[in-house]
C-alpha cells in the first residue's frame, strides 16, 4: 500500500464508476476491487486466523489447513486488526 488514503479514493472511484448502476456489482467484484487497490491484503494460510481479524472458517474447512487457503484482512493501516501465524 503506497497512501491509504489515495488508494481508498481509487477503490471509491473504481466503485462508483457504473454510478448509478451499482446493482452490477457483487461481493467478488467489491473484494477485486479492495484487493487491487491495497485495501484488502490476501495471505496464504495453513491455519486459522483470529475469529476477530475474519472470517475464514465461515469459508474454509478443516481439509482446508494440509494444502492452504487464502483469507483476506483489511489493511491495518486502515484499521484492520491484522492476523498473526
Amino acid at each position: 500500500m503506497t497512501d491509504p488514503i489515495c488508494d481508498t479514493h481509487a477503490f471509491a472511484r473504481a466503485i462508483l464508476c457504473d454510478f448509478p448502476d451499482l446493482g452490477n456489482l457483487d461481493g467478488g467484484d467489491i473484494q477485486e476491487l479492495a484487493e487491487k487497490h491495497g485495501l484488502l491484503v490476501k495471505e496464504r494460510r495453513h491455519s486459522w486466523c483470529s475469529d476477530e481479524c475474519c472470517g475464514c472458517r465461515e469459508y474454509h474447512d478443516d481439509g482446508d489447513l494440509k494444502h492452504g487457503f487464502d483469507c483476506f484482512h483489511v489493511h491495518p493501516l486502515l484499521g484492520g486488526k491484522g492476523c498473526g501465524p
